[in-house]
């Protein structure tokens, strides 16, 4: 009897069991690790590549072009070389009419927020034959014109800055439009615009990137179609008046002849 009472006190319910595994000690979750690099002063990284020469010369590939360039401080430990990786370069790309461009790429992941940029300048561009609307009625574009552009990104962390600005000069406009008047006040309406400029910036967060778009465009074609107008309506007025002379003008005379007479008299 005392024997089958021991087994009962030690056959144990499967709550009470789960009861004392949730009361037995748990190790902490570990928290996210950071690695250290412990050099010695003015030791060498495992791989460090100090320069790099790049040149390309043009050839009958359509994409080819002129351009050298240098490549600095490609390493496997930034902290330790203290210094910045970048590719500086520069040159032209003729059979694709793109002039004078300067190129910085910069990988930094020294400190805690890395940072990775790209900022290229096009000194010029040449733009041919470049429709911005056509329609049955209106036609807007380029024949020719010279374009520079400048464009930077930069991300740093969970953040982005993007920055791009494109000025058009030296413009041969297409422009014309089916009705007379229209044709009329677009041409000179766009001779008034000798240069355009479109800039657009994105910054912010990946998950919440804010945009703006900015031209002069808008305001410089309003402020032409209302010279374009004015003009016009003037020249309407002055037809009117001349059209209205024309009809009147020698029964005004003759009416204003006999009220001089008439005034003599009174």
């Amino acid at each position: 009897v005392v024997a089958h009472e021991n087994s009962l006190k030690n056959q144990k319910t499967a709550a009470e069991k789960a009861d004392e595994e949730s009361k037995k000690l748990k190790p902490e979750q570990r928290a996210k690790g950071k690695n250290y690099a412990f050099g010695r002063p003015h030791a060498y990284p495992l791989f460090w590549l100090q320069t790099a020469k790049i040149s390309s010369s043009a050839s009958d590939s359509e994409f080819s072009g002129n351009i050298k360039g240098e490549l600095k401080n490609l390493t496997n430990d930034q902290e330790l070389v203290g210094a910045a990786t970048t590719l500086s370069f520069e040159g032209d790309f003729p059979k694709q009419m793109l002039f004078g461009i300067h190129g910085l790429l910069t990988i930094d992941h020294r400190g805690d927020a890395p940072l990775e940029s790209v900022d290229l300048t096009v000194d010029d561009i040449k733009v041919l034959n470049k429709n911005l609307v056509e329609s049955n009625d209106v036609q807007i574009g380029f024949k020719s014109a010279d374009a520079s552009s400048k464009f930077k990104i930069e991300l740093r962390g969970e953040n982005v800055l993007l920055t791009s600005s494109t000025e058009f000069k030296k413009i041969d406009y297409a422009v014309g439009a089916k009705q007379a008047i229209l044709d009329d006040i677009l041409k000179k309406a766009f001779n008034d615009i000798p240069k355009i400029g479109v800039s657009a910036n994105v910054s912010g967060p990946w998950t919440a990137l804010k945009f703006s778009i900015d031209t002069n465009v808008a305001k410089d074609l309003q402020n032409a179609f209302q010279k374009q107008i004015q003009a016009k309506v003037g020249e309407a007025q002055a037809q009117l008046k001349a059209m209205i002379e024309g009809k009147i003008g020698g029964d005004r005379t003759k009416l204003m002849s006999q009220f001089s007479d008439e005034q003599k008299q009174i």
